[in-house]
């Protein structure tokens, strides 16, 4: 299977989701999500060290054929670590915690240009600990994303998925996010040809 590249009206992930998009930023940062044990915010310097541990989760399931999952940790960290070092403007981290403060995931978002679309918000790296899925940390992530993106002026939210990371696909799906490429890899020389 391969992995499809989705994407999704704004307005159709409000409707899904509900309607934050007119509360301000600093109000969805501290304000309690759908969850009272949950909460989402802006990441800060201090959550770096939490952000590239669980980085290394982008990686629980199985990974596409001919691709290296140290190379996919190492690339993440380094796109990350950008993030951080401010050396990426016009991109952000969000944090899911628990109401203690404990953070469980985050979402990172920036700016991706899309072939027929033109730029739109897209979300890099969703990651929830294994310990906390299911309880809705990556649907407030999501929101958080779109609010960024509408406050943003982006029209359309896209993102990129393994195509064997199932409960990703199935969560971007009931938010509204649809298939609408297929990408398609095949190396460009066999063992034969070295």
């Amino acid at each position: 299977m391969q992995a499809p590249r989705s994407t999704a009206s704004l307005a159709d992930i409000a409707a899904r989701v509900g309607d934050i998009g007119k509360r301000p930023l600093s109000a969805l940062e501290t304000s309690q999500n759908a969850s009272a044990e949950l909460r989402v915010r802006a990441a800060t310097p201090a959550d770096r060290a939490f952000v590239m541990h669980a980085a290394a989760h982008l990686v629980d399931f199985a990974v596409p054929t001919g691709l290296d999952v140290a190379l996919i940790r190492t690339v993440d960290a380094r796109e990350l670590s950008a993030v951080f070092a401010l050396s990426k403007p016009g991109e952000a981290i969000f944090i899911a915690e628990q109401s203690d403060g404990q953070p469980i995931g985050f979402l990172h978002v920036g700016e991706r240009e899309d072939f027929y679309r033109g730029p739109c918000a897209h979300v890099g790296d969703v990651v929830v600990l294994p310990e906390a899925r299911g309880q809705g940390a990556g649907r407030a992530l999501l929101e958080a994303a779109r609010r960024w993106a509408v406050e943003h002026g982006y029209s359309c939210m896209t993102l990129s998925v393994f195509a064997e990371n199932l409960a990703a696909r199935h969560l971007y799906e009931t938010l509204g996010f649809v298939a609408e490429t297929v990408r398609m890899v095949m190396p460009a020389c066999s063992s034969d040809d070295r």
